[in-house]
């Protein structure tokens, strides 16, 4: 099961450009939580950045709904 956390400092290149862009959506009191991180990164891998983005931005407006 270990095979399958990304560890997203060893991650280089364009993946980590894209999940930095990515994770500037996530607000700033949840950027540290290295689960949530570990998510983005496992979605990101899977799904692609449009379709993340696309994701946060639906939870973001849902949350500011509700608050």
């Amino acid at each position: 099961m270990a095979d399958k956390i990304i560890s997203i400092e060893e991650q280089t290149g364009a993946f980590q450009a894209i999940f930095q862009r990515v994770m500037r959506m996530v607000p700033d009191r949840d950027r540290e939580d290295k689960r949530l991180q570990r998510l983005i990164a496992f979605r990101l891998k899977i799904d692609g950045e449009a379709a993340i983005s696309e994701y946060l931005i639906k939870k973001i407006k849902a949350a500011i709904k509700c608050s």
